[in-house]
């Protein structure tokens, strides 16, 4: 899966190191197996999801840390993926 998120010309904050996570969840907890979040240091942020048996949705949520001249702020963006796997 490969996320990608506007930051309105921010750059990243790399002061705390990796500034993005990402985090899958399943509405069934056999759709995914380890890991379920990564960390990256640039956009877009591409992982590879290990997937399990069974159906269900899969939601992938990136937060990427990034400052401005006037502020620093946590940008989200999340996707939702039905996935029936056989």
């Amino acid at each position: 899966v490969t996320l990608d998120l506007d930051t309105a010309g921010d750059a990243l904050d790399l002061a705390e190191g990796a500034p993005i996570r990402v985090r899958a969840t399943a509405s069934d907890p056999e759709l995914l197996r380890e890991p379920t979040t990564w960390t990256a240091d640039a956009l877009p942020a591409t992982v590879a999801l290990a997937l399990g048996r069974g159906a269900g949705r899969v939601t992938v949520e990136l937060l990427a840390a990034t400052c401005g001249p006037d502020a620093c702020r946590l940008r989200r963006t999340q996707r939702a993926y039905d996935v029936l796997l056989t």
